[in-house]
């Protein structure tokens, strides 16, 4: 049960109106008497409180509760307007920006996809970005619907080491054409007057954060998502409720992590060795050519399509293809050390693993498994939980918006 908060009737009316909305925006519908259930005030206040958000457009009364039991005349039924603000996102990809409006739940209302050159340059996509906002910050340009929806906030994903405090981002391994700590905050500022907070951060980092808020893992304070998409590799930590960036923002760069000093080819970092390269699905796509003529008794050689998926090979192998368990078992076994070396380091209730890698099928989970269990400390049972994404690339925008709902309505002097 939820207690009041506060020492003098200001902080008091305050937290209590915070606590009637989490409780409000936590259900799907609800009535004034199972609101009281939940925290400890007179049905008097509550009336005050749900009038004020009636007022403030926050709640609306979606009709009468027809399955109560109460007696009498049938309880109204209260939800949270989830029209009542919308955030801006992108997401920056290496081939592509996803740019989106989102409303107060995360709902995606309006999306579009602008396509990159390789290596693009960032003053093009600074104009994209600049000139989506510019748009879409104006409510007269929403839909009919949305028109009195307030804008909460701008987030802005992208990959490489971003400075979330400052709005940098200090390399991009995939966009080699930008500046060293290229001022993304600054120069999007420099074209079009910002009219609502503006957050900037790793990608992973917000996608973390929507396994967290609308992937099932509420309850869990230490998560890791582990995130493989066009050749790259990070992840989104948060510890004890907290996303971890560092101080160096450098938290979550898993996929330079050197796993194997033997290997040749550079990274798009500098270096060689690194976690994704080692687990890369160019990897896959790469052998699956080189040595497809040794293996014509494999469906995968019989697949003549020039356009082999990664879901073709994971469908093999589950179907007990030799050479499709082939292909897997070196990416499955630098998964397992990858992931071994994070779990000794962070000691995660739950790892999940996204992107390319998320509907990996039955052979490479029980694999996976399998061998994480006989890496190391193998005298004590570990319990390493891993799952699989739900979302797809969407995820990263989804996540952004959560975080700056959840910042926006943490604070009750905004609303």
């Amino acid at each position: 049960m939820t207690k009041k908060n506060g020492h003098n009737p200001a902080s008091v009316r305050i937290n209590n109106r915070k606590n009637i909305l989490d409780i409000i925006r936590n259900s799907g519908e609800i009535t004034v008497s199972r609101i009281a259930k939940e925290i400890q005030l007179s049905k008097t206040t509550l009336w005050k409180v749900i009038d004020y958000f009636q007022e403030k457009n926050l709640v609306i009364n979606s009709g009468k509760d027809t399955n109560s039991d109460e007696l009498g005349k049938k309880p109204d039924l209260y939800r949270f307007n989830a029209s009542y603000a919308y955030v801006i996102t992108f997401a920056i990809y290496e081939k592509t920006i996803l740019l989106a409006l989102t409303d107060a739940r995360a709902r995606i209302f309006y999306k579009e996809t602008v396509y990159l050159n390789e290596n693009e340059n960032l003053y093009r996509i600074i104009s994209i970005i600049a000139s989506f906002i510019e748009k879409w910050q104006n409510q007269r340009n929403l839909p009919e619907d949305r028109k009195k929806s307030n804008l909460i906030g701008i987030a802005i994903a992208s990959s490489g080491v971003i400075d979330s405090e400052q709005g940098f981002c200090f390399t991009a391994s995939r966009f080699h054409s930008w500046p060293l700590k290229a001022e993304i905050k600054k120069l999007i500022e420099e074209k079009v007057r910002i009219t609502a907070p503006i957050y900037i951060d790793n990608y992973n980092r917000f996608f973390v954060f929507a396994e967290k808020e609308l992937g099932g893992y509420k309850n869990n304070k230490n998560i890791i998502s582990i995130v493989s998409t066009n050749g790259g590799l990070g992840a989104g930590i948060i510890a004890d409720n907290k996303i971890k960036r560092g101080p160096e923002f450098l938290t979550g760069e898993i996929g330079h992590m050197r796993l194997d000093p033997n290997y040749d080819e550079p990274c798009h970092c500098g270096g060689s060795g690194c976690f994704e390269q080692l687990v890369s699905s160019d990897v896959l796509y790469r052998r699956s050519r080189e040595e497809r003529c040794e293996h014509k008794d494999s469906v995968i050689y019989k697949n003549e399509s020039m356009d082999l998926r990664l879901d073709d090979i994971f469908s093999a192998a589950d179907n007990g293809d030799l050479w499709a368990k082939e292909l897997l078992d070196p990416i499955i076994q630098w998964f397992a050390i990858g992931i071994q070396n994070i779990v000794l380091v962070f000691n995660p209730e739950v790892i999940i693993m996204g992107g390319e890698y998320r509907n990996p099928g039955e052979y490479f989970q029980n694999k996976l498994t399998e061998i994480i269990d006989g890496i190391s400390l193998t005298r004590m049972k570990k319990n390493i939980q891993i799952e699989y994404s739900k979302f797809d690339e969407e995820g990263t925008i989804l996540g952004a918006a959560s975080y700056i709902i959840h910042d926006y309505f943490s604070n009750v002097f905004k609303y």
